[in-house]
């Protein structure tokens, strides 16, 4: 748990082992999506350029390296980033939004 970021406490929470079982085990990230919320928007969702953006919204919402005391953290971010596919993402409705995530996942 990171204490005192700008959005408050923050937690990740691991997948527990019957969900990681019944999905066939571990999983391998293939999209980063920053979401934003806008009101009356319809959903918008366009790829993105790996750089700068993407970048700069993982390390801004992302623990920082010293409150996770992971050297590594930088070169995993990267790793990450070069990755997957980077989107940019915007809604207004959740059930428009959790419709587009599961078009974006098959």
């Amino acid at each position: 748990m990171a204490l005192d970021t700008h959005k408050g406490a923050v937690a990740h929470c691991a997948q527990r082992g019957r969900e990681r079982a019944a999905h066939g085990g571990e999983s391998t990230p293939v999209h980063i999506v920053p979401g934003r919320w806008k009101a009356g928007a319809e959903v918008s969702l366009r790829r993105s350029a790996r750089r700068p953006m993407p970048s700069m919204h993982n390390g801004t919402h992302a623990f920082k390296p010293t409150a996770c005391r992971a050297p590594w953290a930088s070169s995993s971010m990267r790793a990450l980033i070069e990755a997957c596919d980077c989107w940019d993402f915007e809604y207004s409705r959740l059930d428009d939004a959790l419709r587009t995530f599961e078009d974006l996942a098959r």
